[in-house]
């Protein structure tokens, strides 16, 4: 079986390799930057090696100056020209890479979260999303899920349909190694969305998670029949009573997620102005942002320079 028994310094490396697409690292990199924990990764499992690149490009003095190299059938090696050294010899090392074992990862969470061993793991979204079974949090048994590069909007969009036809598998925790989530996110399923990073149990010697921090410290709320207000991930949708609104335009989305936020954290009116800098929009009005979707002043209040979410 794998060790887990990584550094933290380690299991970040992989955590930052997950937001990559591919989540894959060059032995150049490894070498230069992460030896100690590209061995350590290497010996536990955690990276394999992969398909290795076909051209190289890469510094060869303290200058970074950038060589491209190629195959030499002659040498039998990658031959690359730096003008201060003349013809050089790549490492033949130099063309492997290395990706991240998800099967390796996605065992050390489920056994870290407490998922029950021998349960089956289901690719939700693939190369994004997984189920991981079960683990037991505050006296129930909920589901554990496992994604990553949800900051991204076509990821979530993604993540958001593959739930909503499992949604009999809900309140339960996903974690993620995406760093970047907006509070507003609503993945289906109400399940909590957490930072892996924030669950990590300092105190173990390998890889481990604090079941007290993904459990919560609060009880597990019971399911609401209906809300006044749902936001879709990426502010994609915005239901309101029952009725539903769909921006695709980043600009837009971003200027409803603004008020949704502001309305849900009790801050009420934002300063129009900041609002559009936000969105990075270029219009000097809401209604200019909006030119081809008048219905936005049904949900999106605007006077004096203020806007605000319409809810009442």
């Amino acid at each position: 079986m794998p060790s887990t028994l990584v550094s933290q310094e380690a299991i970040e490396l992989v955590f930052r390799l997950c937001e990559q697409q591919p989540a894959e690292i060059s032995w150049h990199v490894l070498n230069m930057h992460f030896d100690r924990l590209g061995e350590e990764l290497i010996s536990a499992g955690a990276l394999v090696e992969t398909t290795p690149s076909e051209t190289v490009v890469m510094p060869m003095d303290l200058d970074d100056e950038l060589v491209g190299f190629e195959w030499d059938a002659g040498r039998q090696a990658f031959v690359g020209f730096h003008p201060n050294m003349g013809l050089v010899e790549a490492d033949p090392r130099v063309r492997k890479r290395y990706r991240v074992n998800f099967d390796w990862l996605l065992s050390a969470i489920a056994g870290a979260a407490g998922a029950a061993a021998g349960q089956r793991r289901v690719c939700l979204v693939d190369d994004l999303l997984w189920d991981l079974g079960d683990a037991r949090l505050r006296r129930n048994k909920r589901p554990v899920l496992f994604a990553r590069r949800l900051g991204f909007t076509d990821a979530l969009d993604l993540a958001e349909g593959a739930l909503i036809a499992r949604e009999s598998r809900a309140d339960g925790v996903l974690l993620t190694t995406s760093p970047q989530i907006s509070r507003a996110v609503r993945l289906p399923g109400r399940h909590r969305i957490l930072h892996i990073r924030d669950c990590l149990d300092h105190a173990s010697r390998g890889f481990g998670l604090d079941a007290d921090v993904i459990a919560g410290s609060r009880l597990w709320p019971e399911p609401i029949a209906s809300e006044a207000v749902e936001m879709g991930p990426g502010g994609g949708w915005i239901r309101i009573h029952g009725r539903e609104y769909r921006f695709p335009g980043l600009i837009q989305r971003s200027i409803v997620q603004q008020v949704y936020e502001a309305w849900r954290d009790g801050i009420g009116r934002l300063r129009t102005q900041e609002v559009l800098e936000t969105a990075e929009s270029k219009s000097k009005e809401l209604a200019q942002a909006f030119s081809r979707r008048p219905d936005f002043k049904e949900i999106i209040g605007y006077d004096d320079g203020f806007c605000w979410l319409k809810v009442d």
